[in-house]
């Protein structure tokens, strides 16, 4: 088993249908600016937005696959949680800015704190991988960033040789193995602006594309909806910034939504709903940190987040984030036989 100390920075990785993962030791770490990106990196973690913290591209050394590894967070974090009731509080607020017309969507979010219950890093990382085989599953250990792991299932682009692809994914139900998922009109709502603000991007843009049909895909224990779209740009850096956030992670209109997420949440999201992943010579895969938690000595912070429009109801929305956490609780108290 590799041993690392908190002072060594590594990141173990493995992409959506792969099998086994790869760990590499992060030789070189790039502070990166409004999202341009240094030539021959090889991987990025990129906060929600520059007020949440610093982005970083890195370059590696050594890769190995499927090599157990030990890591353990030395540093105590103080991250602000929220009571149900106070959620629905701030809930009340943004459903009034939805009626002023403000905006009509927003992405709130907030942290669960959940204790690691003796579960290693490794353990946890290990548990994802088993239980989500269409995420991208990870875990990253930095000293100026800490350690982080997570099993997003949202891809916010892949490139091979030219044709890039990215995703709209929103809207949640529960999984129902019974019977096939009928989504309401507030989760049809949801994927859609996200689909309009594609849209918006890529005309005023001049870029040309084309649209899938939506589908149902699962992620853990609940489903979303999805589209994709396919297209062709030169510049990785500019069209990251074009993308991302889109209004899955913040709202819409986005700009509104970002603003008004630094007033009404009650703690930084700093890489929840950042940008994570691989950026190779013949293909790039980048993801939404979604699904992900950060580890303190003994303590695990999940992030977690929802889209509010008018048709929302509170109590289903905090529901809603208690399901989506679930995947993620469920492996801080089961260890690796490994």
């Amino acid at each position: 088993m590799m041993q690392f100390s908190d002072t060594e920075a590594f990141v173990a990785y493995r992409l959506p249908g792969e099998h086994g993962y790869e760990l590499s030791v992060i030789a070189e770490s790039l502070l990166v600016e409004n999202k341009s990106l240094p030539e021959d990196i090889d991987f990025v973690f990129f906060a929600f937005d520059k007020s949440q913290g610093p982005n970083y591209a890195f370059r590696f050394d050594q890769t190995y696959e499927n090599v157990p590894f030990c890591i353990k967070s030395q540093i105590e974090l103080k991250r602000t949680t929220i009571r149900k009731s106070d959620y629905l509080n701030t809930h009340h607020q943004l459903s009034q800015a939805i009626t002023d017309g403000e905006l009509d969507k927003m992405v709130l979010s907030r942290i669960k704190s959940m204790p690691t219950e003796g579960s290693s890093a490794y353990d946890i990382f290990i548990q994802l991988l088993d239980t989500h085989p269409n995420a991208f599953v990870y875990l990253i250990s930095h000293p100026d960033i800490g350690i982080w792991i997570g099993a997003t299932p949202e891809s916010l682009l892949s490139q091979k040789d030219d044709e890039i692809r990215t995703v709209a994914l929103a809207g949640t139900k529960v999984n129902q193995l019974s019977s096939e998922i009928e989504w309401t009109q507030k989760e049809i709502d949801e994927h859609r602006y996200v689909e309009l603000y594609f849209e918006e991007c890529f005309n005023k843009h001049n870029i040309s594309y084309s649209k899938s049909d939506v589908k149902t895909v699962t992620a853990g224990y609940v489903s979303h909806l999805k589209s994709e779209f396919r297209f062709r740009y030169g510049n990785l850096g500019e069209l990251i910034d074009i993308l991302h956030p889109s209004p899955a992670i913040a709202g819409y209109p986005r700009q509104n939504a970002i603003e008004l997420i630094s007033k009404i949440e009650n703690h930084d999201r700093r890489y929840y709903c950042g940008v994570i992943g691989l950026i190779g010579k013949e293909r790039k895969d980048l993801f939404v940190n979604l699904r992900c938690m950060e580890l303190s000595t003994n303590q695990a912070y999940i992030y977690l987040g929802g889209g509010i429009t008018s048709d929302s109801n509170p109590d289903s929305e905090w529901m809603e984030t208690e399901l989506k956490a679930k995947s993620l609780v469920s492996a801080l108290s089961k260890k690796s036989l490994v």
